[in-house]
């Protein structure tokens, strides 16, 4: 655990880490500085997270209220930023309070010390069923939107594949295993243990993050919802012209091999799942679309799979 954002891209850039899961927009920040930084996958593809408010405000009583925020520029707080100037809030409007992470924000809105702040599941249920007001649900604005992404070194990326390979392996098997409602006591008890919650509001977040397109189950990124993030960056002037585009920030990169279809509707999940190579990073233009294969990772995913047979 390395904080918010900009400690976790720290830590990374220093290289006391290899990867990091965080909002990727310092990301996109620290390699039109020239960093040598790559997405390698998805975590959250669209963002299971309401603007909470203490009870009795409406959004536009927002205005002149201490908001808090985990960074006043950028991180995941660029969302609520984006949400409330769609209902006609911008940053002068309201007061922003930095806080930190999203427990430390449940924590001071329940507290009485800010009076809204954007939380995600399990948070947000369990201030609401003590009683504080759901006011807007972000997704309502950003159905596609890269909220949390794997990334690391580009370097360190296409130097290890078989690290890699390995990392995707468990994170397939998590995805799998959040998505079969026959681990569902299982998934909750780790979402107790990592968040601190309890009851309903753990049942509740089970199914909001087995909904389609939540969840990166495979751990696969959208380009579509990279194009999202840095729309929002450029609001912010967080992104000069001339703005990256999204595929030269993901690795691997390269022409795809087999472009072939997304295997048909009517076959299995679970034998979908199953194929070489399904389990690494999905690279797609759009939510839905065929991600291409790229041979330098998944041929050593297959390699893996031969090995694992003998």
């Amino acid at each position: 655990m390395t904080g918010g954002t900009l400690e976790t891209m720290q830590a990374l850039l220093d290289g006391r880490v290899d990867l990091a899961g965080c909002s990727p927009d310092e990301l996109v920040s620290a390699a039109q500085r020239g960093a040598d930084l790559a997405i390698v996958g998805g975590i959250v593809n669209r963002p299971v997270s309401w603007i909470m408010s203490r009870p009795g405000l409406r959004e536009m009583q927002l205005r002149g209220k201490p908001i808090g925020v985990n960074q006043t520029r950028g991180g995941v707080s660029m969302v609520l930023r984006a949400a409330l100037r769609r209902q006609g809030l911008a940053e002068a409007d309201y007061e922003q309070v930095g806080v930190g992470t999203t427990p430390l924000m449940a924590a001071a809105l329940a507290e009485g010390r800010i009076d809204a702040a954007m939380l995600t599941a399990p948070f947000d249920l369990d201030l609401a069923r003590r009683g504080l007001h759901a006011l807007l649900n972000v997704a309502r604005y950003f159905p596609d939107y890269a909220f949390t992404t794997i990334n690391t070194g580009r370097a360190w990326a296409l130097g290890r594949p078989p690290e890699l390979a390995a990392f995707f392996r468990a994170t397939s098997l998590a995805g799998d295993l959040i998505a079969d409602p026959k681990h569902r006591d299982a998934a909750i008890r780790a979402l107790a243990t990592g968040t601190g919650l309890d009851g309903e509001a753990l049942e509740r977040s089970y199914e909001t993050y087995r909904e389609p397109g939540v969840l990166a189950r495979h751990g696969e990124v959208h380009t579509s919802g990279l194009e999202a993030v840095m729309g929002c960056m450029a609001e912010e002037g967080m992104l000069p012209d001339p703005r990256p585009r999204a595929e030269e920030l993901i690795v691997p990169t390269g022409q795809p091999a087999n472009p072939s279809p997304r295997p048909s509707p009517k076959r299995p999940e679970a034998e979908r799942g199953s194929q070489p190579g399904a389990r690494y990073p999905r690279v797609a233009a759009r939510q839905g679309e065929a991600p291409p294969r790229y041979p330098e990772i998944d041929d050593d995913w297959e390699e893996a799979d031969h090995k694992d047979e003998a």
